[in-house]
């Protein structure tokens, strides 16, 4: 491609806007093939770029070409990550590096908002027609974030012009929070060059009230405090890679919880109980899961206040266990709770009296949700409730 004029670019630009306008998450396939008489296959930098660029862009998802067809049978896609007889190529070995350091990143990166993404160009690199693809260089205040006052890259034309790659995409990002975040890209790449091959420099300054930025480590998931020298840091990204950095530290602390079965009643007739939950965090308390021995769990669900759940079959002491996990997949440790079973108990006690259901802010043409705490009922639990408008 023709480096930043190339479509791949107006695409994206296309893609986020639309997300923006419509609130809808952005997903992208990487061309991870190639075709016995057109395409050929990407380097491991060109598969990098289009990976992180479309994170850079505001993707929430990444998709690959898994496999190649059988060449007789058109569109004759070959060498893709996984031969037609089932054995890993040479693009299998780059998705999972690629994928290794996006796991660390996508944590994040799923949560967070992109606000704006402009272009760093190198020495003497130009975007031609700048605006009219919707395709800008960065300028101070872009993505509303006035602490980033310089944004460079030592790439350079050497000699191609406005067809070289050695530039790079600057993101701007927020979380529910409002804190600020950025990612930086190195978009450079080409046909068979390596991520280190294709390694830049890239240069953030920032104002005299940023002394110090955080990143979060892409190969290691740490996280990295990186004191700056004259407000300044300098450092070298491979080929397509992209890394993220915050203004204050990124949020590692887990939910902390609390789980009640029954309401907190000593003895239950039936195994089928009603769960109880309250957890926080610093941020959005996102799902929950639950064990009935500590080992094998169930799939994360949604957070909320209550749940049924059975408890392991018979009579006898029964514990389940839960665990809430945040946006950022900080995993809370694990509460627990214990009831006796016993099914010779006779049931005739009515449950107890629900809370006064509050407004839970979700609406639409034909429904409303509210909130209450859950009614107790001794021994066999609240089947279910009556609600009346």
């Amino acid at each position: 491609g023709n480096g930043e004029t190339y479509p791949f670019f107006y695409y994206q630009r296309g893609m986020h806007n639309t997300g923006l306008q419509y609130d809808l998450p952005i997903f992208f396939w990487v061309e991870a093939f190639a075709g016995y008489n057109w395409y050929r296959s990407p380097s491991e930098s060109e598969m990098r770029m289009l990976v992180f660029s479309s994170l850079a862009t505001g993707a929430k998802g990444i998709g690959y070409f898994l496999y190649e067809l059988d060449p007789t049978t058109p569109p004759d896609f070959t060498n893709a990550l996984v031969d037609r007889f089932g054995v890993p190529t040479t693009l299998y070995n780059y998705a999972q590096g690629i994928n290794s350091e996006v796991a660390y990143l996508g944590n994040y990166l799923r949560c967070l908002g992109n606000t704006d993404y402009r272009f760093i160009l190198g020495v003497d690199n130009s975007l031609p027609n700048a605006g009219v693809l919707g395709l800008y260089e960065w300028a101070p205040g872009t993505g509303d974030d006035y602490h980033l006052i310089g944004v460079t890259t030592n790439g350079n034309t050497n000699g191609d012009g406005i067809f070289d790659h050695e530039d790079g995409i600057i993101s701007l990002f927020t979380d529910d929070a409002g804190a600020r975040y950025i990612m930086v890209t190195n978009l450079n790449r080409g046909m068979s060059l390596s991520a280190t091959a294709a390694q830049l420099q890239y240069t953030l300054t920032f104002d005299d009230t940023i002394n110090t930025i955080y990143r979060k480590n892409r190969t290691t998931g740490l996280i990295d405090t990186i004191a700056l020298t004259n407000h300044s840091y300098t450092w070298t990204l491979p080929g397509g890679t992209g890394d993220l950095f915050a203004y204050s530290t990124f949020d590692t602390t887990a939910p902390t919880g609390s789980i009640s079965i029954n309401g907190g009643n000593a003895t239950a007739k039936y195994s089928n109980v009603n769960l109880t939950l309250s957890a926080s965090d610093a941020g959005t308390v996102y799902a929950m899961r639950f064990s009935n021995d500590n080992t094998f769990w169930s799939n994360w669900i949604p957070y909320s206040i209550s749940a049924s759940w059975n408890l392991k079959t018979g009579n006898g002491t029964r514990t389940v266990y839960v665990q809430f996990e945040d946006q950022l997949a900080n995993v809370s440790s694990t509460y627990a709770d214990s009831i006796t079973v016993d099914s010779t108990l006779t049931d005739t006690g009515n449950p107890g009296t629900p809370g006064t259901p509050t407004d839970a802010g979700s609406y639409s043409n034909s429904s409303v949700k509210f909130n209450w705490t859950a009614a107790s009922d001794t021994l066999s639990g609240v089947a279910g409730y009556n609600c009346r408008v």
